[in-house]
């Protein structure tokens, strides 16, 4: 069971606006009221936007005489107290039962107010992700201790560097430091050290910087105390080289306020975006309080889950628990939850521990994102046995789906180290959708969720946008067998491994078992699936004494192989335009030399992922072109829609264009600009495309079609001095697209990736098709039997089944044969037995398979 804090003072409601923040203390506290009485009750959302929940979910707010009341809208909708003190349920007078009776069902914020909220703290924390980059090797963060003239420090600079920086720090049962858990998480790939300064008084009181203001209840100054942090710093420190820390994390005097019971003069802990005096070069910063829990406590030092929170917000992860406060009127979704440091895993603990002495793991995800774990693709039927827990390895399992870049992420949790204090342990697999990498603050606020656990124990093969049917994701029974002893993960298993259009997967994973002495778990996957299904359908058609074979691509047969590679991405976004002033038509494109393709070749063109800035921009296409000196002809164009403004967009083409050997490419989008073209630009490091500067941009007229353009080539100019990408990328599929091998009479006549092949000098006997899916044959086959006109009816030796229109002729048989025709779907049409050698039928118009002894062959009656 959590633990109850009990505290005695009000915290009034509010929401607030910083960039990445850290979510409240999620469980139950207990408020006295003026007047002595007790109430139940718990903080939900984050620093941007904050309110009090009763046990059974009633909004609450403080009146301006302290007590927690019910909350209320008033007619403009917005949030007012109702003035009727809140009570437990078991307390509640019957008056107070009736006044409850007569509000809404779910009491909130206007959806116009969050929009807003949302809005300007969308703008701020796509700046941050913009401009942040995940470092190797040697990391170092500033840490500054900041006091303030009426709140000194309890904790000493010595408590603070141990806690940063010791090695197997043990205070208050912590499972260790701050440089312990990034050391662990990175598997030793970055080494986080801290230069702890320290402390000193802030220039002015603590609710300056503290107090929620305006409409929005903004912190009113914190990143002014991050300002004076390095002002002081560097008083105290002139010949210091700020150029050699990552960031700066601000230890503040005093509690937060994201725990409960905390004033709302008190700053809540959060990551932010400044702009730092001419001497530093440090744009990032970290601030989180120095005490831990609120004022019921005695004077504690904080723990490091909210610090190492933060501290991975400058690295560059996003929040995966859901951040809209159920602005979308669709409930509070878990996202990642307690097993997840970004979720709400930064509170884990265990025992009777304070709260985020043992934060999670970073989730697999994002440990993959920052390049810290390589994880190995299944692609083929196979058994993995012993595989060990991701605390102290870093192993993870990558299993594609059919929709391009959604996967399932499959890692081994255990309760080990900085583990202990998740809910369960076994297999953990996570659900990636195919846009996950386009979103940074917005991944898990609605339905679908765009990267959480698929949850063992839940009722649904896949979740709704009902809250419930994602399972309860905070239990040991997530994991697969976890508590609900699920041993597989199927087409048809609850949960079930589909895509997100529904689709079944065909990659089952079954046999999950744990060692519980090994922390291992072990599992097969896709025993007995054949990754290559023969087409569905196979015709022939005779044209001019040739043979023309046609066939329908196969359903539902595993994505195995088909990765994508990101070209050209050489740094972060920086808000610049390029502006004709006037409305014009645009197309921004990637230039990728024949030389820089020519591994590639073969391969196909997957996608184009872009940035655009302009959000009245309108008729979007995605295009591909060919360039040849300054002349670009486009071969491929692809109307797109639902393109988000200010955010990654990632679009696949329907049908991808192969590589051509020696072909310089151009892929890109064109859209018309009502402002005359805006669009986010690249801020280094410099990148010269192979001396040709890569980046084009072609203004043409609406008058003129973009077949055959000449384009510009931006960045050459000495004023630039390097390449300006215009946040256009190519995306190319680096698996082989499914090929086919054709045979006649079970000899291997070719292979060809298209869905057709003409035999120039057909002969009798049977012709059939089989897939392969990366270099694998499939083991099915689809046939047709082919009898030339000059058939030799003296030949007993082979069954043939030929058609001419309506009439069906089967050849080669003995009397008293039996002959059943059946309809795809295994229906028996007709049966009857031979009584020669030949029988001469008719069937109607559709698909029919003919069976004869231990002969099946499939008929299309046109």
């Amino acid at each position: 069971m959590k633990k109850l804090i009990i505290i005695f003072v009000c915290l009034f409601l509010l929401y607030s606006l910083r960039l990445l923040a850290v979510s409240a203390y999620p469980w139950p506290v207990i408020i006295t009221q003026p007047d002595g009485t007790k109430i139940t009750v718990i903080q939900k959302g984050d620093e941007y936007m904050h309110w009090l929940e009763s046990i059974d979910g009633k909004m609450l707010i403080c009146n301006n005489k302290g007590f927690v009341t019910y909350a209320m809208t008033d007619q403009s909708g917005n949030v007012v107290s109702s003035q009727i003190i809140a009570h437990n349920v078991s307390q509640r007078t019957t008056a107070e039962t009736q006044f409850l009776s007569t509000l809404p069902q779910k009491v909130f914020y206007s959806a116009s107010l969050i929009n807003a909220i949302m809005k300007a703290a969308n703008i701020q924390r796509e700046q941050a992700f913009r401009t942040s980059s995940v470092p190797a090797g040697n990391v170092k963060i500033l840490v500054v201790l900041m006091a303030f003239p009426d709140t000194t420090f309890t904790i000493t600079s010595t408590a603070y560097n141990n806690l940063f920086n010791q090695q197997g720090y043990n205070t208050n049962n912590s499972e260790g430091s701050v440089h312990d858990y990034f050391t662990a998480n990175s598997y030793g790939k970055i080494s986080m050290s801290f230069d702890v300064y320290g402390p000193y008084t802030s220039k002015h009181p603590y609710s300056f910087y503290g107090t929620d203001t305006g409409a929005s209840g903004t912190d009113q100054y914190p990143d002014s105390l991050v300002y004076e942090a390095m002002v002081d710093v560097h008083k105290a420190n002139p010949s210091l080289d700020f150029s050699q820390y990552t960031g700066i994390h601000v230890v503040f005097a005093g509690h937060g306020q994201e725990f409960s019971g905390v004033k709302s003069s008190a700053i809540w802990s959060h990551e932010g975006y400044i702009t730092p005096p001419s001497y530093s070069t440090i744009t990032r910063y970290a601030m989180t309080s120095e005490l831990y829990g609120n004022y019921a406590y005695s004077p504690t030092i904080n723990t490091i889950g909210v610090v190492c929170h933060e501290l991975t917000h400058i690295l560059g992860a996003p929040d995966f628990y859901d951040t809209d406060y159920n602005n979308n009127g669709d409930g509070q979704y878990t996202g990642t939850g307690e097993w997840d440091l970004m979720g709400e895993g930064n509170w884990n603990y265990t025992g009777t521990n304070n709260s985020g002495t043992c934060p999670a793991d970073i989730n697999m995800y994002q440990k993959i994102q920052f390049g810290w774990v390589t994880p190995t693709r299944l692609d083929s039927t196979q058994q993995i046995a012993n595989m060990p827990n991701s605390e102290q390895n870093a192993v993870a399992y990558v299993v594609r789906t059919a929709t391009q870049n959604e996967r399932y992420i499959l890692e081994n949790r255990q309760q080990l180290g900085f583990d202990a204090g998740v809910p369960g342990h076994g297999l953990l697999i996570y659900h990636a959708a195919q846009d996950v990498n386009d979103i940074f603050y917005d991944i898990n606020i609605t339905h679908p969720q765009k990267m959480y656990p698929v949850c063992a124990s839940s009722t649904s093969a896949q979740p709704s946008a009902i809250v419930n049917s994602y399972g309860n994701i905070n239990s040991a029974g997530c994991p697969f067998p976890g508590m609900s002893n699920k041993t597989s993960f199927t087409n048809l298993s609850v949960p079930a491994i589909l895509s997100w259009n529904g689709n079944y997967n065909n990659t089952p994973i079954t046999n999950i078992t744990e060692n519980a002495t090994q922390h291992t778990v072990s599992f097969d996957y896709m025993t007995g699936i054949d990754i290559a299904p023969a087409p569905p359908v196979l015709t022939d058609t005779l044209q001019n004494h040739q043979l023309l074979l046609t066939w329908t691509k196969p359903t539902g047969w595993p994505l195995i192989a088909d990765t994508t590679s990101e070209q050209h991405w050489d740094g972060t976004c920086s808000s610049s335009y390029l502006s004709y002033n006037t409305k014009v038509n645009i197309i921004c494109a990637q230039q990728f030399s024949s030389s820089v393709l020519s591994s590639y070749v073969g391969k196909t063109w997957a996608a184009v992922r872009f940035f655009p800035a302009d959000s009245s921009a309108t008729s979007y296409n995605l295009q591909l072109y060919t360039v040849s000196g300054t002349t670009a002809t486009n071969i491929a164009s692809q109307p797109i829609s639902g393109i988000k403004p200010n955010s990654w967009n990632t679009f696949f083409f329907s049908q991808p264009d192969t590589i051509a050997a020696n072909t310089t490419y151009a892929i890109g989008v064109s859209y018309t600009s009502s402002k005359g073209y805006t669009l986010m630009m690249d801020n280094g490091p410099a990148y010269e495309s192979n001396g040709n500067y890569g980046d084009l941009i072609f203004p043409y007229s609406t008058t003129t079609a973009p077949h055959s353009l000449t384009f510009i080539k931006v960045g050459s100019d000495a004023n630039y001095g390097f390449d300006i990408n215009f946040s256009v990328r190519g995306l190319i599929n680096l698996g082989p697209p499914l090929s086919y091998n054709v045979y006649h009479n079970n000899t291997l006549i070719g292979n060809i990736t298209s869905l057709k092949d003409t035999i120039a000098i057909p002969t009798n006997g049977t012709y059939c098709i089989k897939t392969v899916n990366a270099g694998i044959e499939g083991k099915n086959e689809a046939c047709i039997d082919y009898v030339a006109a000059n058939i030799d009816t003296t030949d007993t030796s082979k069954i043939y089944v030929f058609v001419v229109d309506h009439i069906v002729t089967v050849h080669g048989i003995a009397a008293g044969d039996l002959i059943q025709v059946y309809s795809p779907l295994g229906i028996l049409y007709k049966a009857f037995t031979a009584t020669s050698t030949q029988e001469i039928f008719t069937l109607p118009a559709g698909f029919w398979l003919v069976k004869i002894q231990k002969t099946v062959r499939k008929v299309v009656i046109p």
